[in-house]
């Protein structure tokens, strides 16, 4: 494992996604409020953090790797202060465009007691413009070879349009590089191409219009998902029941990793870090969706966007090995 954190060390990941601030509002309960039947949360605690792509950069950095960020956010206080944070956390912010035209995205989370009450959602979902993608493609060709990898992180807040992702797939159809998608759009097509997609059971079911409850079916759908779309390869994430993975290889079953769950907040976007990361170290899937899997085990068992650390990557391959 020492050898793959060295190799990590080693690897430049871009992150081209819907970029946002999580804010965390916590405190108590002790009455119920005069004005309607809600509680009244008194707040003793305050946090801003890195949500939505910019987590997902977050996994990576915490992780050792080189990371930098393509994206378009407004030009206003949140982004203002989304960029700071993201410096402040060694994320390259060089490929990212403020404009007046967008606003950037932040999610409050209010809870008590170690429980969400509510979340408020202040955010812009309209597609980039035209000219807008056009930009971020130029800057893409002007860097694409410094980079081992690429995550697409959409969040479904209008960045990775059908027009963008037409524009990537073909400026990398000539590279050798890694290229991961974690969806969020109802129709998979637009991600077509890429080296490998992570959908959780419930995305992939809207996808597909089926059930995957049945393992029969679930391999069925699963590597006819894979073919349709020719994709090297696809994980589907199944909360309790683990992983299914599909590639040339055919399907394999990874268990769940069993831990109290907390907060499944941000574990899609630790498996798919993790993920890419590791298969930028040409692990294979099933070892990366392994590791993956264990990471999102531990991030789980937190309250909030969490990352895993060099230490933990330690801990995980002992229970691997």
């Amino acid at each position: 494992m020492t050898n793959l954190i060295e190799q990590l060390k080693n690897q430049k990941i871009l992150v081209i996604g819907d970029l946002m601030l999580d804010e965390y509002l916590w405190g108590k309960v002790t009455r119920i409020s005069p004005e309607a039947p809600v509680p009244i949360v008194e707040v003793s605690k305050e946090e801003i953090v890195l949500g939505g792509a910019a987590n997902v950069a977050n996994n990576l950095v915490a992780l050792g790797v080189s990371t930098h960020i393509m994206s378009i956010i407004g030009d206003d206080s949140n982004g203002l202060q989304l960029i700071d944070l993201l410096k402040k956390n060694n994320i390259q912010t060089d490929l990212i465009q403020q404009s007046k035209n967008r606003k950037t995205t932040i999610k409050t989370r209010v809870g008590a007691s170690q429980q969400q009450i509510v979340r408020i959602d202040r955010e812009q979902t309209n597609s980039v413009s035209k000219v807008q993608s056009e930009l971020l493609l130029e800057n893409l060709k002007k860097n694409i070879k410094n980079f081992d990898g690429i995550i697409l992180s959409d969040y479904d807040k209008g960045l990775l349009s059908e027009t963008l992702l037409d524009g990537i797939r073909s400026l990398i159809k000539d590279e050798q590089i890694v290229i991961t998608v974690d969806p969020k759009s109802k129709s998979f097509h637009k991600y077509r191409g890429f080296t490998c997609m992570t959908p959780n059971q419930l995305e992939a079911e809207i996808a597909i219009g089926d059930s995957l409850n049945d393992e029969k079916t679930l391999k069925i759908q699963g590597e006819k998902l894979r073919n349709d779309l020719q994709m090297k390869q696809l994980i589907i994430t199944l909360g309790k029941r683990g992983m299914a993975l599909f590639n040339h290889l055919g399907y394999t079953r990874i268990d769940t990793v069993a831990r109290e769950v907390f907060d499944v907040t941000g574990a899609g976007d630790t498996v798919i870090s993790v993920l890419t990361a590791c298969l930028c170290c040409s692990l294979s899937l099933e070892k990366s969706a392994k590791i993956a899997n264990s990471a999102a085990g531990l991030v789980v068992a937190q309250l909030g966007a969490a990352t895993i650390n060099e230490e933990e990557l330690k801990w995980i391959q002992t229970q691997l090995d």
